[in-house]
């Protein structure tokens, strides 16, 4: 289950930045991801539940969004959003594209609590 994967290096991040920053809760995560990137978000929610149980983040809300699969003609220079898979420039038809989004798994931002209040 590639999400529970996901799920763990996000708790991994999380971890890592209460020990530096010196939060004590996380309140959300907001998380942009690809909608190439192969990731369910009801999985990844329920996966995300399960590893931060008794943590820092447990009962934090995780908040996905979708970002569009887009790609730039490097024939006609336009950026568009590819439908359906078809790798082909909406404008030109040229297969001579470069995918600009749609892949990424990024965190975006993490709400937490500040350990001294």
């Amino acid at each position: 289950m590639h999400e529970l994967s996901i799920a763990e290096n996000l708790m991994e991040v999380i971890r890592e930045a209460s020990i530096r920053e010196k939060f004590t809760k996380v309140n959300s995560i907001s998380l942009r991801i690809g909608e190439m990137a192969g990731v369910d978000k009801e999985a990844l929610s329920f996966s995300f539940e399960i590893v931060a149980k008794g943590t820092l983040a447990e009962g934090a809300m995780l908040d996905v969004e979708i970002v569009p699969l887009k790609a730039r003609c490097s024939a006609c220079g336009i950026t568009f959003k590819i439908e359906d898979y078809v790798f082909r420039c909406s404008s030109c038809e040229s297969t001579d594209i470069e995918l600009v989004s749609g892949r990424e798994i990024r965190i975006d931002h993490i709400d937490v609590k500040d350990g001294e209040t």
